[in-house]
């Protein structure tokens, strides 16, 4: 089983932040959802 940690937060509120932050401290893929819906 995969395991996958989800930020909510409104706007502006540091979500991808403390993402990138947990991905660069645990090794954990950090996707950002925004970034591939505009692709």
């Amino acid at each position: 089983m995969t395991d996958a940690i989800v930020f909510l937060g409104i706007q502006g509120s540091g979500k991808g932040t403390q993402a990138k932050l947990l991905a660069e401290n645990t090794g954990f893929i950090h996707i950002n959802i925004g970034d591939l819906l505009r692709e």
